[in-house]
């Protein structure tokens, strides 16, 4: 079976923020029970990820480790995927969530960020949606 290398859309140079599901309901749970001064918060881990670094890891850990970087539009509408989609993954987003650090007591479980927790991730996702291994 031919696997096809996971697309990286203009380079992927750009900083996406991420956080665990589990993070942010702990999060989440730290502001109901002490609401902050501020109106606003920003929430994410510490990684400072690139769209580049996210996908190789993804690729590296459940596919060949193929990545292929498309670089101009005409390669990104020939590959069908929704505009909304691309404008997501290409935004560089580099923030800082200091409330969280400073004001929070939060129990992190990926706080470094998906890529050095990619390990934990994909066994999680295969768990919830019940896959098998496969080395074929």
């Amino acid at each position: 079976m031919q696997q096809t290398p996971l697309p990286i859309y203009f380079y992927g140079q750009n900083i996406l923020p991420t956080i665990h599901v589990l993070d942010l309901a702990n999060v989440i749970q730290n502001i109901s029970d002490n609401p902050p001064k501020q109106r606003y918060i920003v929430v994410k881990d510490d990684g400072a990820n690139t769209l580049a670094e996210i996908v190789q890891a993804i690729s590296s850990s459940l596919s060949t480790g193929e990545v292929l970087v498309l670089d101009t539009p005409e390669l990104v509408d020939a590959e069908e995927v929704p505009q909304s989609t691309v404008e997501n993954l290409t935004m560089d987003l580099r923030i800082d969530a200091a409330t969280i650090k400073e004001e929070m007591q939060v129990r992190w479980l990926c706080e470094t960020g998906i890529v050095d927790n990619m390990p934990r991730v994909v066994s999680e996702f295969i768990e919830a949606h019940n896959l098998k291994v496969s080395d074929h």
